[in-house]
């Protein structure tokens, strides 16, 4: 035990006391007090910002407060939770990390206990599910959702911003609006729209992805929304990016609504791991042999009849199309069509768009989704890695990950980023492509970028103008936000578009991914799944290279096999080992009597073609001890 001491008038006798021993000085050590919670209500938690910043200067000071919760579903990725509570004083948003997509209804009663924390300038609670001194508690439920605060643009756009970060959280309505965007006749997953009133002036309207009004209609007309007042502000101060955020479909109120119209993609056969299998995305990328299903629920808000018609579309593979159960006009309840697609190499390079129109008889519905083959080329255009979580402090291993001389100031924004591969055998010009998150739009190839054949290319997050990677590879800093990339450490959706906007792939990595020892790498060649580069080599980044550090033009490393071994006892006092063995592949075992004399070879050449060998050992009760050792060969 090592024991570190300061002197002070309470121990004037220091030399004394060590003599004592460990179980006698226990008693001389400071007690630690528990940190005092402050018990209160959500508008005094929200005033204790930075008055300049408006954000929580103290992320360690636990607050209780109680409130009903306001909105109808998980606001944020599957590992956590994010719910809005209100009381009567003031509302607040609750990022229960680690909850697993568990938040409590509309209209409970909860206790939060948690410190104050923000995300892009949006003040929250900060539960940690793993944390005993944290705390979400649901106290009843069934409880009336608090009213909406009524308000208009222009007061949203008048108050001061440390007025209207009080505002922040709390469920607000806005109406007689119009969408200023009116030519995607459907809300996108993901989407801020433009909204205005008679004030003439913009705000945002947010949908999230997580909500069924995904696909929904757009009211062509005036209507009323009911939402949270949300932020999404990525620079310091926080002061700007207020957006409504409705939970649910039914917040929308207009004097007519077409039928709605919910789908689910699920990708299977998939040739490379990285997209969500099952998602509620608008637009995919299918490669050749891979498999997509669109199902969608067909149904009426108010319950009256409606009528859908699924356009024709050419040049599908044999098997692909719209099929509904059952095939009934008009019809009444809800009603599955499902979408079936799967492409061959002679649809490379085509978009696809099937559509759906519903309607009844006071307004229609027209969803459409985007389905794109990439071209052969386009296919070999891979994201091998990328880093969300680069250090500050010099000691750690995501520390200067681009070896920048000198290191940015700036490093948790700068060092992010995202390594493309280009695997084809010519180059792959890049000019016109976009990159996007799950948010934004985060960057966009104005120039001509060829990326040579078997090399790679990797996009930073800044700065902008200046202070360059030491990179072997060609690079660019992220062009379209002042938060360069962004990449999220509770997990983000990466996207690729073409200079024709086609989706080429989207890539989706977790939180638990995100660790402190390695960047995320895609293991061991183009078509592997996504580790941490710690974990499969020596390095922890690799920017431009493969993951243990060689040029993309080598061929990759065969991983290494982990061999699973059962042993079995046989008569005569046998003893049998049996493994899974790979094709083509031989074995050898050998044995030593003891582990401090060198093992010697007992049985070569065994392999097996059913994928499992085995080795017997008739011997083995004669020896009081063996051990064994497999090889290949």
């Amino acid at each position: 035990m090592r024991l570190s001491w300061s002197k002070s008038d309470s121990m004037p006798n220091m030399k004394r006391t060590l003599l004592l021993g460990c179980c006698l000085l226990a008693a001389f050590l400071p007690v630690a007090r528990a940190q005092e919670i402050i018990v209160t209500n959500i508008a005094f938690v929200r005033q204790q910002l930075d008055p300049e910043t408006l954000v929580p200067t103290n992320n360690t000071q636990l607050y209780q407060v109680e409130g009903t919760v306001t909105t109808w579903v998980n606001l944020t990725t599957a590992s956590h939770g994010l719910f809005y509570i209100q009381d009567e004083t003031a509302g607040i948003a609750v990022f229960h990390s680690g909850a697993a997509n568990v938040v409590p209804p509309a209209g409970a009663r909860v206790r939060v206990k948690a410190p104050l924390i923000h995300f892009n300038g949006l003040i929250e609670l900060g539960p940690v599910a793993s944390n005993g001194a944290h705390e979400v508690t649901t106290l009843s439920t069934g409880n009336p959702v608090p009213e909406p605060r009524p308000m208009t643009i222009d007061e949203l756009s008048a108050l001061p911003a440390a007025e209207l970060d009080l505002v922040e959280g709390s469920l607000i309505t806005l109406t007689n609006i119009t969408l200023l965007d009116l030519a995607t006749p459907t809300f996108r997953s993901g989407s801020t729209e433009k909204v205005t009133d008679a004030s003439g002036l913009p705000f945002d309207l947010r949908i999230d992805a997580r909500t069924d009004l995904v696909s929904q209609a757009k009211p062509t007309g005036a209507f009323a929304v009911v939402g949270v007042l949300g932020q999404f502000d990525t620079s310091n101060p926080w002061t700007a990016g207020y957006q409504i955020i409705p939970s649910r479909f039914a917040d929308l109120y207009t004097p007519s609504k077409a039928p709605t119209v919910r789908h689910t993609n699920t990708l299977s056969q998939l040739v490379r791991s990285g997209d969500v299998p099952v998602n509620t995305f608008s637009e995919n990328a299918v490669q050749p042999g891979e498999h997509l299903e669109i199902a969608v629920d067909l149904s009426d808000p108010e319950g009256r009849p409606y009528r859908v018609i699924f356009p024709a579309l050419d040049g599908l593979a044999p098997g692909s199309g719209w099929t509904i159960t059952p095939p009934s006009e008009p019809l009444t309840g809800t009603h599955r069509a499902v979408f079936t697609f799967q492409p061959s190499a002679a649809q490379a390079g085509q978009l696809f768009r099937p559509t759906v129109v519903a309607w009844n008889d006071t307004a229609t519905n027209v969803t459409a989704w985007r389905v794109y083959v990439p071209t052969a080329e386009e296919q070999r255009v891979v994201l091998m890695e990328l880093l969300a979580n680069p250090a500050a402090d010099a000691a750690s291993a995501l520390f200067n990950p681009l070896r920048r001389d000198p290191a940015s100031e700036n490093p948790t924004q700068h060092d992010e980023f995202i390594e493309l591969v280009n695997f084809n055998a010519t180059p792959v010009d890049l000019l016109g492509w976009r990159l996007w998150d799950g948010t934004a739009l985060r960057h966009i190839f104005y120039n001509a970028t060829p990326v040579g054949a078997s090399n790679a290319f990797v996009i930073y997050g800044g700065p902008l103008n200046g202070l360059p990677p030491n990179l072997d590879v060609p690079f660019e800093p992220a062009s379209e936000s002042s938060a360069g990339l962004a990449l999220n450490n509770n997990g983000d959706v990466i996207a690729l578009y073409n200079a024709q906007t086609n989706l080429v792939f989207r890539v989706s990595y977790p939180a638990s991914l995100v660790g402190e020892t390695g960047s995320i790498t895609r293991y061991p060649d183009l078509n592997g799944s996504f580790a941490l580069n710690s974990e499969v080599s020596t390095n922890a980044v690799s920017p431009g290279r493969q993951a243990d550090g060689r040029p993309f033009s080598e061929a990759p490393p065969q991983p290494v096999q982990e061999i699973r071994v059962t042993v079995s006892i046989v008569p005569a006092g046998g003893l049998q080992l049996g493994w899974n063995s790979r094709a083509g592949v031989t074995y050898s075992v050998w044995t030593t009597p003891d582990l401090g004399t060198p093992f010697t070879q007992a049985q070569s050449g065994i392999n097996a073609a059913n994928g499992q060998a085995t080795y017997l050992d008739p011997t083995a009760a004669a020896a009081p001890r063996r051990f064994y050792r497999i090889s290949s060969p």
